[in-house]
């Protein structure tokens, strides 16, 4: 869309995950997939996660893309969702 507004966008995650490295892996990529219209406009990547994996996946999206600004937070309920 030529005349697209791009914003600022965080994912979050709840629940409790006993993930392996390779989820955590898939999970990145599905992530940095997504977030592809917003990496390429200079926008971060930003994932809030209940879970205790804010540090492997933040790792594991600059792997994928050195350039990108990543953000990861962990240990944090997110319970209000605003479209």
């Amino acid at each position: 869309m030529k005349n697209e507004k791009l914003d600022y966008v965080a994912v979050g995650f709840t629940g409790e995950f006993n993930l392996s490295f390779k989820d955590i892996t898939v999970l990145a990529r599905g992530i940095y997939d997504g977030f592809a219209k917003l990496r390429a406009a200079g926008y971060p990547v930003v994932v809030v996660l209940k879970c205790d994996i804010g540090k492997v996946l933040g790792q594991s999206l600059k792997v994928l893309d050195r350039d990108s600004a990543v953000v990861c937070i962990d240990q944090i309920l997110s319970t209000k969702v605003i479209y």
